[in-house]
């Protein structure tokens, strides 16, 4: 069949193009936030000081390298401050690849990427036990605490709602004074890296990682000397999001599980609250 070009639709042409071209490959434009932005305006943006941000860059940088130079590849800094501006801002990937010149595809394996390299990083800035008896006293008594509204779990300590005894008070009295420093903490966590308390909208193993991660990076500030209290934001009043903390409008997804296995850890739960009632506060 013969036909002259100028017969096809511009629609025709491009899939001609693509077949004889090839996909054309997309270069992206990405600015140098590390030296564009002075030292408040970086801390604001990516929470970490320019200093700290190196400091990590520098424990974390083989996990983000490569061997090669080539392809348009992103270098370590740039990984590591995309990263941070996820944790900063707790928007959705595509936002983060317009901000970084990356495509969203990318940008979700470099936070991955950053997030797993700086939670290697917890034996460095996370205490946790070491020799066999601090091993032994932190599977028996290392609980988390959690008010009412949560299930009674092995691992989630809650108050009694009806204590019958001085033992069963003492017990209330500890959990909730126990559970207010935690929440404090939760909530200075989230105003760091709101991404806590909006939502990674990751895999569940990402999550996990990215919660290690941020608590890494709230430590290394922390020995450091920077305030607890994090910085004005320059995406959002952090008013508003305490407010949302505060009302419940941002708070943790209680996921259970069915039947049987729910009861069986309701059940566990509380044969471990009652131990931890008569093995210590019955004996102060």
């Amino acid at each position: 069949m013969n036909f002259e070009l100028a017969d096809l639709l511009e629609d025709d042409v491009e899939v001609l193009e693509l077949i004889e071209v090839g996909v054309p490959s997309q270069v992206y434009d990405r600015n140098e936030y590390f030296f564009s932005f002075d030292e408040l305006a970086f801390y604001k943006r990516f929470r970490l000081t320019k200093k700290r941000a190196f400091h990590v860059l520098e424990q974390i940088e083989k996990d983000l390298g490569r061997p090669y130079n080539r392809n348009n590849s992103i270098p370590p800094i740039n990984q590591l401050l995309v990263a941070l501006r996820f944790f900063a801002i707790g928007n959705h990937l595509l936002s983060i690849a317009d901000f970084g010149g990356m495509h969203v595809s990318t940008v979700s394996r470099i936070v991955s990427r950053v997030a797993t390299g700086i939670a290697k990083l917890y034996r460095k800035y996370i205490k946790i036990p070491s020799t066999s008896s601090e091993v032994s006293q932190y599977m028996q008594y290392n609980f988390t605490a959690g008010d009412s509204a949560y299930p009674q779990k092995p691992y989630l300590m809650t108050p009694l709602l009806s204590p019958r005894d001085t033992a069963e008070q003492l017990y209330n009295e500890s959990q909730i004074r126990t559970r207010g420093p935690i929440e404090k903490s939760f909530g200075i966590l989230k105003r760091r890296f709101p991404v806590l308390a909006y939502g990674c909208r990751l895999q569940l193993k990402t999550t996990l990682i990215i919660i290690v991660a941020t608590c890494v990076l709230h430590n290394i500030l922390r020995y450091n000397g920077v305030s607890l209290e994090p910085p004005e934001s320059v995406d959002f009043d952090p008013e508003d999001i305490q407010n949302a903390i505060n009302s419940g409008e941002i708070s943790c997804t209680n996921i259970s599980q069915n039947g049987n296995d729910n009861q069986t850890s309701s059940n566990c739960g509380m044969q471990k609250r009652k131990d931890l009632i008569n093995n210590y506060f019955r004996r102060l």
